[in-house]
């Protein structure tokens, strides 16, 4: 029997962390992400519950102070 390897659905954080978790445990076998991204996969922080729901609103999310 031939292993077929993995299909991800999907280039967010679950499906490039699930990707690299089965490529830790099966390097020789072939991984294909499908997504209708147009961009490589990269680092995305996911949003929190607390952000969804407006809890941000009054407080910076910016990672560095505007300069004038």
């Amino acid at each position: 029997m031939t292993e077929s390897g993995l299909i991800v659905i999907g280039s967010g954080p679950a499906g490039v962390s699930a990707a690299e978790a089965f490529r830790e445990h099966n390097a020789d076998l072939p991984v294909t992400i499908v997504t209708d991204d147009p961009h490589l996969p990269y680092a995305r922080p996911p949003l929190s519950k607390d952000y969804l729901r407006g809890g941000h609103r009054g407080r910076r999310t910016a990672r560095r102070a505007m300069v004038q």
